[in-house]
């Protein structure tokens, strides 16, 4: 899907963006706070191709942490994700928790792949969490998803699931070499106010 220069450009940001992995499914506890309480949260899952799953929740309220990156500022948002679930190949992860990040320098239309004039820029999963802070990247696993919120509103993350495209994953393996996959179905979903995932 992407070019080698992506491929690069990928690596450097975040250890990798894109591959998947059948992911096993959890059920995690929900609980009903009030209102004021509550945290908006939405709910990813997806399967690329050959069949893998995977899930996770964001936090669209955790506190970013702006550094400067490779392609200029970036927005880092710590234990942001979480119940991460993936599974496959290498991999199998279960309830995790992981990072967010957002890079607005990385828009979709450098990162190969898509038509001129795709919206969004790049964004996504960072495992393990503090993977990836600025230049420094160490991620074994990274889920890329374009984010097409309204960027004067960054780093405040958008609450509206259409705001986010998964694109697929990046599987990194000890020696930096990169195997992706793409997703071949994506859904997000915003849960009900009061609720939160434990």
């Amino acid at each position: 899907m992407f070019n080698n220069h992506s491929r690069r450009q990928f690596l450097q940001l975040a250890g990798g963006l894109l591959v998947a992995t059948s992911a096993t499914v959890s059920f995690p506890r929900f609980r009903t706070l009030a209102a004021d309480k509550s945290k908006p949260i939405l709910r990813f899952q997806f399967t690329i191709e050959g069949g893998g799953k995977g899930s996770f929740y964001l936090n669209t309220a955790a506190a970013p942490i702006a550094v400067q990156g490779a392609f200029g500022q970036e927005f880092l948002y710590f234990n942001a994700v979480s119940n991460f679930s993936f599974s496959g190949l290498d991999r199998n992860l279960k309830k995790q928790t992981a990072g967010w990040k957002v890079v607005p320098g990385l828009k979709a239309e450098f990162l190969g792949g898509f038509p001129p004039g795709t919206p969004g820029i790049l964004s996504g999963v960072n495992y393990p969490d503090g993977c990836s802070t600025g230049t420094a990247n160490a991620c074994s696993i990274t889920v890329a998803v374009l984010y097409l919120g309204n960027l004067a509103e960054l780093p405040q993350l958008s609450t509206d699931p259409s705001s986010y495209y998964l694109i697929g994953v990046d599987l990194i393996q000890p020696n930096g070499q990169l195997n992706r996959i793409d997703a071949t179905e994506r859904k997000v979903i915003a849960l009900p106010e009061g609720v939160i995932v434990d």
